[in-house]
């Protein structure tokens, strides 16, 4: 199983307990902000801890090719042996620190957007806002941004051709 596949498992089983909790309390059955966040978290949390080893695994199997790493069940009992958990773990703090917060911040957007736009572009009015956007644009709008897109670009390609020149 990968980690993303233990992840979404785990985060629609969260929110069914948590949907079901509500329920039993006769509160409204949709979960707040914070429960998303929670799930999400959580889940990603555990896909990470139970699947941190086989990332370790896949690194130093990268990292050495053709040397002391075989196969992953191989390496796994090499770096248990000789390592013990330390050398399957290493690492995994600041791992979680940057991986747990983003994905539940993006659950959660993903969650309330899903919650708040999909409606409006249901009922036609996110494609009614474009159209009119659409329409108001004049071709001298177009053309402005067009030709500010070129001078960045050429102002980029001559600070980078100055750059290359100083390394020279």
């Amino acid at each position: 199983l990968t980690e993303s596949c233990m992840q979404f498992l785990l985060y629609e089983k969260m929110k069914k307990g948590f949907l079901n909790k509500k329920e039993g309390m006769g509160a409204e059955r949709r979960l707040s902000s914070g429960e998303y966040l929670a799930a999400a978290g959580a889940s990603k949390a555990v896909a990470s801890v139970l699947t941190y080893p086989h990332e370790v695994v896949r690194t130093r199997m990268r990292e050495a090719a053709g040397g002391r790493y075989k196969g992953m069940f191989q390496s796994i009992k090499l770096i248990a042996k000789e390592e013990g958990r330390k050398g399957l773990y290493g690492g995994l703090g600041p791992h979680l620190m940057r991986v747990v917060p983003n994905t539940a911040i993006m659950f959660m957007t993903y969650e309330l957007l899903s919650l708040h736009v999909a409606p409006l572009i249901e009922d036609g009015t996110v494609q009614r806002a474009i159209s009119k956007a659409v329409d108001s644009m004049r071709p001298e709008h177009l053309l402005g941004s067009a030709a500010l897109g070129l001078s960045a670009l050429k102002l980029a390609a001559q600070s980078h051709g100055q750059v290359a020149r100083l390394a020279l």
